[in-house]
């Protein structure tokens, strides 16, 4: 790729890597404009190496917390194919009158509710003594003893 330090099988199966994100057809045109926005890129990051730029800690703290947003991404991703929210659901929510907009963030923040509480077994972190077993603070509920 014209002097790239990509070499032409690697830069292949970018391009293809590329083309099946996007979801568009196949086409020269589309490989050549794929092509040359990794020529750019490539000559940016060479030059970005040669600064010292990946090596700064403000960098290296960018990197990690893009790296692991990407996983988290593809986690919700990897649920959402296992079990996907069906028609049936939808219509039975808008039935009893939510918006489109509404269920959307109620999937969104199911999701996130279920990747905190898989993180917090992972991690092994517990609720703190102020939550009943049943999880919900007595302040809460109105049922704290010690009012």
């Amino acid at each position: 790729m014209r002097g790239c330090a990509c070499p032409e099988a690697i830069s292949k199966a970018t391009v293809d890597q590329f083309i099946q994100q996007l979801g568009q057809p196949d086409t020269p045109e589309l490989r050549d404009r794929i092509k040359e926005q990794l020529i750019e890129r490539e000559v940016f990051l060479q030059e970005a190496t040669k600064r010292g730029i990946p090596e700064r800690p403000d960098v290296k703290f960018q990197l990690d917390f893009v790296r692991k947003t990407a996983i988290i991404q593809n986690l919700f991703r990897d649920e959402a194919k296992k079990h996907p929210v069906t028609d049936q659901q939808v219509q039975g929510l808008r039935d009893v009158g939510w918006t489109d907009a509404q269920i959307a963030e109620a999937v969104y923040d199911g999701a996130l509710f279920n990747l905190f509480v898989r993180l917090a077994d992972a991690f092994d972190i517990r609720p703190p003594e102020v939550m009943d077993p049943n999880g919900v603070p007595a302040a809460v509920t109105r049922a704290d003893p010690t009012r």
